[in-house]
């Protein structure tokens, strides 16, 4: 039976790394992820070259939920304090190949 290697310490992989560091954030389950996002305000949202998608959505007023997504639909969901978040954001920005914006925050 084969095994997945464990992906990196604080890196939503989904086959490649985003160009942000998820420390300080805190992985949740599918079913978690998408009952929180279900009808929550979006407030940012990236898409790589390769068809990857990271959406920020509002948890609460201090916390934010990310989707990974990959082009096959797979999906991840961490939740981050938005102060973290924030110091974040400008990695996003300054990534080769990857383009959107996070107005919301």
């Amino acid at each position: 039976m084969s095994q997945r290697a464990p992906a990196p310490t604080g890196r939503c992989t989904l086959g490649r790394p985003l160009p942000v560091s998820l420390d300080t954030a805190n992985p949740m389950s599918w079913r978690l992820g998408e009952r929180n996002t279900d009808d929550a305000a979006t407030l940012g949202e990236w898409e790589h070259a390769s068809g990857r998608v990271v959406t920020i959505f509002e948890a609460t007023p201090d916390t934010a939920i990310l989707r990974c997504k990959t082009p096959a639909g797979r999906e991840r969901y961490y939740g981050i304090a938005r102060i973290d978040l924030e110091r974040e954001i400008e990695a996003f920005e300054r990534s080769d190949g990857w383009r959107g914006s996070a107005d919301g925050l």
